[in-house]
């Protein structure tokens, strides 16, 4: 099995990594955006190529921002007449909320933590009975911008936290919270453990991790060199998604392989695709897999970028791929597009088939998988490329 990425020649270990064309100096934002997207032509930089969190980030940044966002904080419950307000319900956490409203969380957090502070310091945790402004969208974006979040602590509920029979709400120290969606966040060598590739990939992981963490999700990031494919092991039983952020990997010629799938992390530790069907199978039932980035994971590959490898081609590759997730308890597979985006969505109440890609939810090119029937195979292009891919459940959610 060899290893591909999208923009380096052969490693110090004999890796074959094809070249990639070459990248242009001076990119705009849409530009790095886009070549995140398409996956198999820049390296990875999820977090910071993640609009949502790229404005999240943008916390603090401003005094002037700060202060129109204390300000519209002000004017919300008095004069804007465009606000509602939500009681929260049993199941109810902010991703939820925010997600039925179409605004940003952040901005709930700016909107109603003068009148309930723990959201300022524990976001996951809210209480049934609340009554949450939901600030207008015009003014959701600045609000969300003022929001500088902690990291919450492994376990942390992001669900409402029921009022007794009493009446009283309790205290946000006292309920035992529900536990938190555990996430295994894997990330493989790109250029060497050494590498500045794979070292900036590992920091870029970081603060990945760390966004999910304050959407509530409890992640255990794995990056290679540092931990092995048995510290995944052991995290993995209940677990709720992977995400796996590194090299695709295939047999024979990369133009033509003769099969595809299986993780890379680092030299001397490939994970089979024999081995990913069995050894996940301790993962919560109906969990899901992510894979933002890797090459013949959606389709395409680096060294056939901007040339049409044909449907039947990328049907092939994307259902070896999967089918060792979906062997291993899988209900949806995700090639291609953010993380971040994903679960957000998954964790409003979205199903799999609407928190696919845009490209993916519009494309015509539905089939089924030849090896499971009742799955759903579904590609998405980027002018002539592959880059988006969905298999499983469409109408699955979050276990």
């Amino acid at each position: 099995m060899t290893t591909y990425r999208r923009d380096t020649g052969p490693d110090k270990a004999g890796l074959v990594h094809p070249t990639a064309p070459r990248r242009r100096t001076g990119r705009t934002w849409l530009a790095v955006l886009l070549a995140f997207l398409l996956g198999c032509v820049l390296p990875v930089q999820m977090p910071r190529l993640d609009l949502a969190a790229a404005g999240k980030s943008l916390a603090g940044a401003s005094r002037q921002l700060a202060g129109t966002a204390e300000r519209l904080v002000q004017e919300l419950p008095q004069r804007d007449s465009s606000s509602r307000v939500h009681v929260v319900q049993p199941g109810d956490s902010l991703a939820k909320i925010a997600g039925r409203y179409d605004i940003p969380y952040q901005a709930l957090i700016a909107a109603n933590r003068d009148a309930y502070p723990s959201l300022a310091t524990n976001p996951g945790l809210i209480q049934v009975g609340w009554k949450l402004v939901i600030p207008p969208k015009d003014k959701a974006v600045a609000l969300a911008q003022s929001v500088v979040l902690p990291t919450p602590a492994p376990g942390l509920a992001p669900t409402a936290t029921p009022v007794p029979a009493g009446g009283a709400a309790p205290s946000p120290a006292t309920p035992a919270p529900q536990q938190a969606v555990k996430v295994l966040y894997l990330v493989g060598d790109i250029d060497g453990l050494d590498g500045p590739a794979t070292k900036q990939s590992f920091e870029d992981s970081e603060r990945g991790a760390q966004a999910l963490r304050q959407m509530g999700f409890d992640v255990a990031l794995f990056e290679a060199g540092k931990q092995h494919w048995s510290d995944v092991l052991k995290q993995a039983p209940g677990a709720k998604v992977l995400i796996y952020l590194g090299h695709g990997t295939a047999r024979g010629d990369p133009h033509h392989p003769e099969t595809v799938g299986g993780i890379y992390l680092a030299p001397g530790e490939f994970v089979t695709k024999e081995r990913v069907a069995n050894d996940l199978r301790v993962m919560s039932p109906g969990w899901i897999a992510i894979l933002p980035s890797s090459c013949y994971a959606a389709g395409q590959s680096g060294p056939e970028w901007n040339q049409d490898i044909g449907v039947e081609e990328a049907k092939r590759r994307v259902a070896a791929y999967s089918e060792d997730f979906l062997a291993a308890g899988a209900a949806c597979y995700f090639a291609g597009g953010i993380p971040q985006n994903i679960l957000g969505d998954l964790l409003a109440g979205k199903t799999c088939g609407e928190a696919a890609d845009p490209h993916l939810r519009s494309s015509d090119l539905r089939f089924q998988h030849p090896s499971y029937p009742n799955a759903a195979l579904w590609l998405g292009r980027w002018e002539v490329n592959y880059a988006y891919a969905f298999v499983g459940n469409p109408n699955a959610r979050l276990p």
